[in-house]
C-alpha cells in the first residue's frame, strides 16, 4: 500500500500539459488578445533578430531588429482562415499553459511570446539554434509558435510580390 501512495503522489507531480482548443484563442473570428513573438539573440550591442506582432483583428507586422533599430519587413492583414490556422497552432502548442523556461544569462538566444498582458520566455544559450517544433516539449512548443507566425509572415510577403 505504501508504494501505491508514493506512485499516486509522483503521478501528480509529473508535468501534464492540458490541451487547449482553437476556440480558446478566438472571439467572433478575431484573436482574443494581441500576440507578439520575438526570436532574438543577445549580444554586445543589444538584442538582434525578428519580432512578429499580430493584433486581434489579424493585422500583422514583422520587424527585424538590429542594434536597437527596427526595420519593418512586412505589414499586412491575415485572412479569416489564417487567423483560424494561427489559433489552431496556438492550441496545438498549448500557449495558454506555456511557462518560461531556462535561466537568464549573458547574451541568450531568447524567444519571448506575449499573449495580451501575459509574457513567457525561453532562454537558450548564446548562439543555440531554435529546436524543432514539437508539441510534447516546452522548447518545441516555443519553436512551433515561432514557426507558425513566421510562416504567416512569409505567406503575406508572397502575396505582396
Amino acid at each position: 500500500m505504501r508504494y501505491l501512495t508514493i506512485a499516486i503522489v509522483l503521478g501528480f507531480t509529473l508535468p501534464v500539459w492540458a490541451d487547449s482548443a482553437p476556440e480558446d484563442y478566438l472571439d467572433k473570428g478575431n484573436l482574443k488578445a494581441a500576440l507578439e513573438v520575438s526570436d532574438l539573440q543577445g549580444g554586445f550591442a543589444g538584442f538582434n533578430g525578428n519580432i512578429w506582432r499580430v493584433q486581434t483583428d489579424g493585422s500583422i507586422t514583422a520587424v527585424k531588429t538590429v542594434v536597437r533599430k527596427e526595420e519593418v519587413m512586412y505589414q499586412g492583414k491575415l485572412s479569416k482562415q489564417q487567423v483560424e490556422a494561427l489559433a489552431k497552432d496556438l492550441a496545438k502548442y498549448d500557449l495558454a499553459n506555456l511557462k518560461s523556461e531556462g535561466k537568464p544569462m549573458a547574451n541568450p538566444h531568447a524567444v519571448t511570446i506575449k499573449w495580451g498582458k501575459d509574457s513567457r520566455t525561453l532562454n537558450l544559450t548564446a548562439g543555440a539554434a531554435l529546436p524543432k517544433a514539437d508539441a510534447k516539449s516546452v522548447e518545441g512548443r516555443y519553436a512551433g509558435i515561432v514557426e507558425a507566425v513566421r510562416a504567416l509572415g512569409q505567406k503575406g510577403k508572397e502575396k505582396e510580390k
